[in-house]
């Protein structure tokens, strides 16, 4: 079926990039329950490690101790109290194909084959386990990569002009509901047949801008939205870690099953995402938490406080897992119901912001959240990671992240697996999953001296330049590598779109212009890419 893409996208110079665990669901926080949700949340924590020694029993080097992150997540600690017994304890859960949807995985010599994905060879593309709009686990497809959605196609302002490689007809869009956060409708792509008034929204109201959209290569429509059951369903399921963290499965309808995430045991709380090369304590993924000023019933702020926790997730999508206090979890109490104000010094006023309140419960024992470790595991130059509980590995991290991440011993750095325009993959260095983009910005009116935008940490940074979509891929492909050499001290910026135009911009500051130099994509190490049959 050939090389199908990794699940994340590179982002930009100056931009944060979400690195998450797995797709986040919109339902219950009990993974008994058929909407539960994999590993959400972004948080940042470690860098790269020496690690490139050790053995493939333990998972090599890497840091054993440590880690980063809030205070809630330094006041919690590991145990010798386990929540699960010595002889209940499994094995790590490998990814595995149906009859349907069939694993996607990226190999390097020395390691197990690294899971990135399913393939539907029903629709013929890559799909990720995400809430569909019945409220069900679904493998729904992936975008285009590049998508572009433009002003309307209808009166109600539902479907969408996407100006797309005309291989994508007939490919699909996620379409984000706002009415629950992490839950997702799919439409596909269709030929516009005819020359058709463009719409747009302006503060919820659908008007007709009084311009049309000609039929035209490149120029696709969505369709009508899909039954959510065109798509494989799938629930989640536990399997025992070491101490006090259990593995979450997927189980797919048609038989397919891979890893999906981590929660603490006693209460089942999910954990928040991880990074490579990082260490800490299992963090609630969906926690509330308690503001820093006092709430009231009353709209003079007058009478006893409530002690309640802020949530800024619809409640009928997902309920708080816990409620954060400073360096402590609590247990979620009831939903609390009537208006709610805050005192900040001597104004009063009705708290808007968040979508619900929660009475707060019993301090959660920080014992009971797990431990976790991550660090690269294998004996060749790649080395994936696996995240650990006490030196038993629970998960491959890449079953996981938004993207593939190794460790190379050679260059003892973190590096991330992209597909270049050779249809190779190789492992180019990263921090944190992120690589940035390479734009179009220049110093020259003819747009031929090259420059990157900068401001955080560029010294010796690495760039990929992107080559524009001409076959539906879902994923970047890229044509070039570059770094950072040394800021430009003078010169203005111009910008360019494709070689169609060059024109001036000062919207940034010259210091923020790097020169660059081109290297060689063949010097970073291969990684094989490959459908199971």
């Amino acid at each position: 079926m050939g090389n199908i893409r990794g699940k994340g996208a590179l982002v930009a110079v100056g931009l944060v990039g979400a690195s998450l665990l797995g797709p986040v669901a919109c339902g219950s926080s009990t993974p008994s329950d058929e909407s539960m949700g994999g590993m959400g949340g972004d948080d940042t924590g470690g860098g790269p490690s020496d690690g490139s020694g050790g053995d493939e029993a333990t998972g090599g080097g890497g840091p054993s101790s440590g880690g980063q992150g809030s205070g809630a997540e330094g006041g919690m600690g590991g145990s010798s109290d386990c929540a699960i017994a010595e002889g209940d304890r499994g094995t790590m859960p490998v990814a595995e194909s149906g009859t349907r949807l069939k694993v996607m995985t990226l190999e390097v010599e020395g390691a197990p084959p690294a899971f990135r994905g399913f393939y539907d060879t029903e629709l013929e593309v890559p799909c990720d386990f995400v809430e569909a709009t019945d409220g069900q686990l679904r493998c729904l497809p992936r975008d285009p990569e590049g998508y572009e959605s433009q002003p309307f196609a209808d009166a109600e302002c539902t479907r969408a002009f996407a100006f797309m490689p005309s291989a994508c007809l007939g490919r699909f869009k996620r379409l984000h509901m706002q009415d629950c956060s992490g839950r997702y409708g799919v439409r596909s792509l269709e030929e516009l047949n005819e020359t058709t008034p463009r719409y747009q929204s302006i503060d919820g109201d659908c008007t007709d801008s009084g311009y049309s959209v000609e039929p035209a290569d490149g120029v696709l429509v969505e369709g009508d939205e899909l039954d959510p059951e065109t798509f494989v369903g799938g629930t989640v399921t536990r399997v025992p870690g070491d101490c006090n963290a259990t593995v979450l499965v997927l189980e797919a309808d048609d038989g397919a099953r891979a890893p999906y995430g981590i929660e603490q045991t006693r209460d089942h709380i999910q954990c928040a995402s991880l990074q490579p090369d990082s260490s800490r304590t299992c963090y609630p993924a969906f926690g509330a938490f308690v503001p820093p000023s006092e709430l009231f019933s009353s709209p003079t702020c007058e009478g006893e406080a409530l002690a309640l926790g802020y949530w800024f997730q619809d409640p009928t999508c997902r309920e708080p897992a816990a409620i954060e206090n400073g360096a402590e979890m609590l247990h979620v109490g009831a939903r609390h119901e009537g208006d709610v104000y805050q005192s900040f010094g001597e104004d009063c006023s009705q708290e808007t912001n968040a979508s619900a309140f929660y009475e707060i419960g019993e301090v959660i024992p920080a014992e009971s959240f797990p431990f976790l470790d991550v660090r690269p595991s294998g004996t060749g130059r790649l080395r994936p990671y696996l995240v650990y509980e006490n030196d038993r590995p629970l998960i491959d991290l890449n079953a996981l992240l938004s993207f593939e991440t190794f460790y190379d011993t050679e260059s003892e750095t973190e590096c991330r697996a992209v597909r270049f325009d050779d249809g190779v993959y190789r492992c180019i260095p990263s921090r944190g999953g992120n690589i940035p983009l390479l734009g179009d910005v220049f110093l020259d009116d003819a747009c031929s001296d090259r420059v990157s935008m900068c401001t955080y940490e560029c010294d010796d940074q690495i760039l990929l330049h992107e080559v524009p979509p001409v076959d539906c891929t879902t994923e970047p492909v890229w044509s070039g590598v570059f770094q950072h050499d040394a800021v430009v001290s003078s010169g203005n910026a111009f910008f360019s779109g494709d070689g169609a135009f060059c024109t001036e911009s000062s919207v940034f500051p010259e210091q923020n212009f790097w020169s660059i130099t081109e290297l060689d994509p063949t010097d970073y190490p291969v990684v094989e890419a490959s459908v199971e049959e």
